[in-house]
């Protein structure tokens, strides 16, 4: 014959405490549910942009027939800028007296 089963009291007061707590998690919780997609999107619109610009700030970009070729060029850039590797780019004064 099978084992008897006996009721235990306290099981069914914990498994309400168990729901009872999940209840108010997620009613607490319900805010930054609501706010993530929106944080999410303006994290997308200013580190996408930034990303972006700091890829092309080390590459070279030519206007070709039918479209734009960039091309990776490394640190040429900021050399160019800032060491006067071309007059044309000068930012500081690179003659000697």
């Amino acid at each position: 014959m099978g084992k008897a089963v006996s009721f235990d009291p306290n099981f069914v007061a914990s498994t309400k405490n168990l729901g009872n707590r999940f209840s108010n998690w997620m009613e607490a919780s319900a805010g930054n549910v609501l706010l993530l997609p929106a944080i999410l999107i303006v994290l997308f619109l200013s580190i996408f942009p930034l990303l972006v610009s700091l890829y092309l700030s080390f590459s070279r970009l030519q206007f070709v027939k039918g479209g734009l070729q960039i091309s990776w060029v490394g640190l040429s850039n900021y050399n160019k800028l800032l060491w006067c590797a071309s007059a044309q780019w000068c930012c500081c004064t690179c003659s000697t007296p």
